[in-house]
């Protein structure tokens, strides 16, 4: 991993030069703020044009309403200005990744399902209050995350690449020819719909998506509960985290080895569509779950089952900072255009 706090922009990468004319306005500023918002919790940084972080700030997410959220992110905000001694004046953008699709049109946020409910919500709106000529830029969380790997983790120079992230949820970025693949309404990879896993035509999994309800943290500790009541004998007991479930079947625990391995046998799952549909160079694994080492080789063994031409299939390079990597990616195309000069 590049040395900590730091963006490297010789490396190979992708970056969305549209964005970048949008954000520049023919300024230049000193600073950026980028914020990975996840369902959990919520990381935020602020960093120099030349990616050094000068603060950082890790908190719960504030899910009890829109408001709650949005008072959360304007305080992060001005903490971290507050932490590094800076002026409002000299940060010109802030980047946040968000937990489900982004119009990237009128920057309608959809899917969130791990947030409060944002309808009629515009987070650029309401965070560009934030100081004098700010300006925002909201990309959905695994989009980011995808582009973090791209410029500092394994997928440099990969091409077709999809980052797959689990953890709260499951969702997909795919970088296609160089460009981040986005959709109707923002709302490509969003695979926690694909019809597997749980049963789609069931009301019950229409709010997260068939494959989501089933690969989810929350589906894993459901499916380990509900064999421990029908008498299944575990080191595990009920209100047990997933997190619990991977240590216990790193020990050998029957029950939590099963659960890994309908895991990995659902992920595989997804990258065989993705490998069929896309066919990616490289697909990686990040988020809570999907970087845990336990799940790679069953989701490789299961994934070239399969398929006739499955990719490669690697863990994150960044662990759980891919999405800020990414995001911070984005807000520096503003900062430093150079940057952007240098990828291509």
């Amino acid at each position: 991993m590049p040395e900590a706090g730091k963006l490297h922009p010789d490396h190979e990468g992708v970056l969305r030069r549209d964005a970048a004319q949008d954000l520049t306005g023919g300024r230049r500023h000193e600073h950026a703020i980028a914020v990975d918002l996840g369902g959990t919790k919520v990381i935020a940084v602020v960093a120099d044009s030349g990616g050094a972080i000068l603060a950082e700030r890790t908190e719960p997410t504030r899910t009890d309403s829109a408001e709650a959220l949005l008072g959360q992110l304007r305080a992060l905000a001005a903490d971290l200005v507050r932490d590094a001694g800076l002026a409002w004046t000299t940060v010109g953008v802030l980047a946040i990744g968000v937990p489900g699709s982004v119009d990237p049109v009128s920057g309608e946020i959809r899917l969130a399902v791990n947030l409060p409910d944002l309808t009629g919500v515009s987070l650029a709106a309401q965070l560009a209050t934030l100081g004098e000529g700010l300006r925002v830029v909201v990309e959905n969380d695994v989009n980011a995350a995808a582009l973090g790997e791209r410029w500092q983790g394994l997928a440099t120079g990969a091409d077709p690449f999809a980052f797959v992230a689990i953890g709260t949820g499951i969702g997909a970025g795919v970088v296609v020819n160089g460009e981040l693949c986005v959709g109707q309404r923002g709302a490509a990879g969003e695979i926690g719909w694909l019809p597997l896993g749980e049963d789609p035509f069931d009301p019950g999994t229409r709010h997260r998506g068939a494959l989501e309800e089933a690969v989810s943290g929350r589906a894993i500790v459901a499916g380990v509960e509900r064999r421990l009541a029908a008498g299944a004998t575990s080191e595990l007991a009920a209100g047990c985290s997933a997190a619990d479930v991977f240590a216990a079947a790193a020990r050998g625990d029957a029950l939590a080895c099963e659960a890994v391995d309908r895991e990995a046998r659902l992920v595989a799952m997804a990258v065989a569509a993705l490998a069929v549909v896309v066919a990616p160079e490289l697909v990686v694994l990040g988020g809570s779950i999907g970087a845990n080492e336990l799940l790679l080789e069953p989701v490789r063994r299961y994934a070239a089952e399969l398929t006739a031409q499955p990719p490669r299939i690697e863990r994150s390079a960044l662990g759980s900072r891919a999405a800020l990597v990414g995001a911070l990616a984005l807000a520096l195309q503003s900062t430093c255009p150079e940057v952007l000069d240098r990828v291509p």
